[in-house]
């Protein structure tokens, strides 16, 4: 039960951390 929660979470963090850094290298390519 615990578990499911915990990888939940993981996968939002996960996918807010790739999704913040895909903008941050696409600005720094886009701005270099």
């Amino acid at each position: 039960m615990g578990y499911s929660l915990d990888f939940g979470w993981l996968a939002d963090a996960t996918g807010a951390i790739a999704r913040g850094a895909a903008m941050t290298i696409l600005l720094i390519a886009v701005t270099t």
